[in-house]
């Protein structure tokens, strides 16, 4: 019997992705999460032969679009409740081997999207630029890596499969620099971070090995504009846009809607951090900027500047949280 052997699996999701048979009541009511993938959008073309279905009304100029859907499966064919949908443009020279190609394109990321929107069914706690987090459990959240794109805080677009992209990369970074200092991962689901709670420390602490950069926050703007102390730091005339420095320097800044430059001494003059603490998140800031280097440029890049966040976790113990060294927090150069 089927359902007896997927029981023994104790499966979380049962995916339905060109399964072509009608799964009956006794066996939908012995699992919770069963999803199908299905190539209409809601109300469309439902059962077999639906791209089909869609080609020959666009043929027959009822309609301009089609598209994929992901819906829970219920008795009734193709009507359960619908999780996520992709709206398909289907043009005047398309024959319908171009379309069913278009389709089957988008559909694994509409599905595995689909999957990660369950995983993420959660309280959802906060939402950024390009990563959402949510509630799992008493001693975790869940980050969710998405597709979308930003620069100078705003969303420029989705660029299909940068969530996953860039989930790899924080992955391959935390682990690689968990000799320089304890972070907060546990484990990836797909696209998502499971991470220890920390409480976050409200400062991102940028380190800067080039002096560049074109924001209000910027080194050169305050530089071109005639400052020569930035965080606290003396810098000298002369300089050079895009130089680079003697060495690395720290610029810490608030993690507000725009952020502020802030000196060491600001730090601990609004009671952010102890000396103790300070000295140590700046020792390892500098440590993992000088490894990111290192690991850069035998690869062909120059890691020109980035940015680092760090937490106290449940033991009051300082660690790596949020990303690092990503290219959505960091600035490369070609070398």
């Amino acid at each position: 019997n089927l359902s007896n052997k997927i029981k023994e699996i104790n499966p979380d999701v049962i995916v339905c992705a060109g399964w072509m048979h009608i799964l009956s009541k006794k066996f939908l009511d012995n699992f919770r999460n069963i999803i199908n993938l299905h190539p209409a959008l809601p109300g469309m073309f439902p059962g077999d032969n639906s791209i089909q279905d869609a080609f020959n009304a666009f043929k027959e100029k009822k309609i301009d679009y089609t598209g994929i859907m992901v819906h829970h499966v219920i008795p009734e064919i193709d009507a359960g409740r619908v999780i996520n949908t992709k709206k398909i443009k289907i043009y005047e020279y398309d024959s319908l081997n171009d379309l069913k190609s278009r389709i089957q394109y988008y559909e694994k990321n509409l599905l595995m999207a689909a999957l990660n929107t369950m995983n993420t069914n959660f309280n959802k706690i906060k939402s950024g630029k390009v990563r959402d987090l949510y509630d799992y459990d008493e001693k975790s959240i869940l980050i969710s890596h998405t597709d979308r794109l930003s620069s100078f805080d705003r969303h420029i677009c989705d660029v299909r499969g940068k969530g996953q992209i860039l989930c790899l990369l924080s992955q391959w970074w935390f682990n690689k620099t968990q000799h320089i200092i304890p972070n907060h991962i546990i484990k990836r689901i797909n696209n998502c971070l499971v991470v220890k709670r920390c409480e976050v420390i409200p400062i991102e602490f940028v380190v800067r090995g080039y002096i560049t950069g074109s924001t209000s926050t910027s080194l050169w703007t305050h530089y071109n504009n005639g400052e020569r102390t930035y965080c606290g730091i003396n810098f000298p005339d002369g300089l050079r846009k895009n130089q680079k420095l003697d060495t690395p320097v720290l610029t810490p800044t608030t993690k507000d809607e725009h952020d502020e430059p802030l000196s060491c001494q600001d730090i601990l003059d609004r009671n952010i951090l102890t000396q103790e603490e300070l000295d140590y998140i700046k020792t390892k800031a500098l440590e993992l900027f000088r490894f990111g280097q290192q690991v850069s440029e035998e690869r062909g890049f120059i890691l020109v500047d980035t940015k680092y966040e760090f937490g106290k976790d449940m033991d009051g113990n300082i660690v790596l949280i949020d990303e690092v060294h990503t290219c959505d927090s960091s600035r490369y150069w070609l070398k």
